[in-house]
């Protein structure tokens, strides 16, 4: 059975894999695994991380099918994760780069020769693979408003002092007023909190399509509809560490085109919602974590625009080769590349239709 290569870095997608053109044996497949640049794809995960972003993890495949191929990623030099799909199981095995550690001695290379000679599956431990989900996703606002006035239940304390106190004298009711005051102002930022929340969850439904990677956001009555590949930037805002306050509020803030919109805790945990879509994201502490929508500097624009324009150049030159079916099936599931590898792969086939 013919097998063909890909790979991803890691500033793809997690769902981006290049796949490059022809088979390879066994002997191209071990100079492939030893030629990845995996100490500068190490490098860039590291970047990455420190400026409070999730990445892809850099990958390798070797694929038979769809759903029986090979995977080896690593994001340091700790060791690599192997990843074995047949059909509708799966295993997987982590070889350290400590080779006292190797489980059974296997190492990157075993794994890989079993794989060509199709005995990996006694190798590895399979498991069966959960099912796919196909269907919309739907979610919308399941909160009971009722909650939004919890942050109230403290103002009992000025109350209960004034039942207990019992003097009736001149100063209790100064002190009730006081104390009331002083803890109405500290539930202020909740209660406010509360109410942007909700008012901002109350009025959307999303839908989230696994197979078409499309993103629908209906609020007020306006439809906005994205492919996955639209989206330029997922923020996670939650509050710092130390502010124990407001450690449950979180958001997601998604930017696509000239479209920002929301989705708090309210209506989906936030990495849940990552988990769905499938998409790196940047995190973002601060101290009161208030909704936010505009928040796309000049700065970090020209930064999105340079970006563009590295990867869609490397995808130029990377798919220079690729023939043209190849290069069609790009511009004809725009949901499943990058908005720069379709730009490019247009240009490409423009190209050739010229001559």
């Amino acid at each position: 059975m013919p097998i063909t290569f890909g790979y991803q870095y890691f500033n793809f997608d997690p769902e981006e894999i290049n796949e490059e053109n022809g088979t390879v044996d066994f002997l191209k497949a071990m100079d492939l695994f030893n030629a990845f640049p995996w100490q500068d794809q190490f490098e860039g995960v590291l970047k990455l991380i420190e400026s409070d972003r999730s990445t892809t993890a850099p990958t390798i495949f070797f694929f038979k099918t769809d759903s029986n191929y090979l995977s080896i990623s690593a994001t340091d030099d700790s060791g690599f994760l192997v990843h074995y799909r047949c059909n509708l199981k799966y295993g997987e095995l982590f070889i350290s780069n400590n080779i006292l550690e190797r489980v059974h001695g296997i190492s990157v290379e075993d794994c890989i020769s079993e794989f060509y000679q199709g005995e990996l599956k006694n190798l590895l431990k399979l498991f069966p693979l959960e099912d796919e989900v196909t269907d919309d996703i739907e979610i919308r606002l399941n909160y009971n408003k009722l909650n939004l006035y919890t942050p109230l239940l403290i103002m009992i304390v000025p109350v209960i002092y004034l039942i207990v106190d019992g003097s009736h004298d001149f100063f209790a009711p100064i002190m009730f007023l006081v104390m009331s005051a002083i803890l109405f102002l500290a539930i202020l930022p909740k209660l406010l909190l509360n109410f942007k929340y909700w008012k901002n969850d109350s009025e959307q439904v999303i839908k989230y399509n696994p197979k078409s990677k499309v993103l629908t956001i209906d609020k007020k009555g306006k439809t906005l509809e994205f492919q996955k590949s639209q989206i330029s930037q997922v923020e996670l805002v939650r509050a710092r560490t130390a502010q124990r306050p407001f450690e449950l509020y979180q958001y997601l803030r998604f930017t696509a085109g000239d479209s920002v919109f929301v989705v708090t805790h309210f209506t989906i945990d936030p990495e849940t919602l990552l988990s769905i879509l499938n998409v790196n994201f940047k995190e973002t502490e601060v101290f009161y974590p208030k909704l936010k929508f505009n928040t796309v500097t000049d700065k970090e624009k020209r930064r999105r625009e340079h970006l563009y324009d590295v990867k869609r150049k490397e995808f130029l030159q990377t798919c220079a080769d690729w023939e043209t079916e190849k290069l069609l099936t790009v511009v004809k599931q725009p949901d499943h590349y990058a908005d720069y590898a379709v730009s490019a792969a247009t240009e490409i086939l423009e190209r050739r239709a010229e001559k």
